[in-house]
């Protein structure tokens, strides 16, 4: 990925959160300064980062050695959704859907699971499939089945 972000500003970023978190959440600072990348999107098990030099990397919490390159379209279209909406110096990252892309089958492109809200559940922090956006791209395959 060839960022339009300045690095110095994903390294400042990047500095601010392990900062920020140093005292609440020390292991993750921690491991946010091994990992030198701004996380952009994560769950409990990993996520996907932005490294200075605009690259998206993907990670797991408990293995170090897990990081490498992201290649899985669809969580770097998480992560594109999810860094754009929390920092506006990435709007330029944001997604724009094209006419291959279609509506998210699990939330009919509202980019919210029905009933969540309903039921009390911040829909900014349990996302559905899409990320919130509402939309796939055409590259990401439909969520499996269960």
């Amino acid at each position: 990925m060839n960022s339009q972000v300045p690095s110095e500003w994903i390294v400042s970023a990047t500095r601010q959160y392990v900062a920020q978190h140093a005292k609440t959440f020390p292991e993750i600072a921690a491991f946010v300064e091994t990992l030198d990348a701004l996380p952009l999107h994560s769950d409990w098990v990993g996520g996907v980062a932005l490294r200075s030099d605009g690259e998206l990397i993907g990670f797991l919490w408990d293995e170090p050695q897990s990081i490498k390159v992201e290649t899985d379209s669809h969580l770097r279209f998480l992560a594109v959704v999810a860094g754009s909406e929390k920092f506006p110096e990435l709007a330029c990252l944001a997604p724009l859907r094209s006419a291959d892309d279609r509506d998210c089958p699990v939330c009919s492109g509202t980019g919210k699971v029905a009933g969540l809200a309903e039921a009390g559940i911040d829909t900014k922090i349990l996302r559905c499939y899409c990320g919130g956006a509402g939309w796939l791209p055409a590259n990401v395959p439909n969520p499996p089945r269960g």
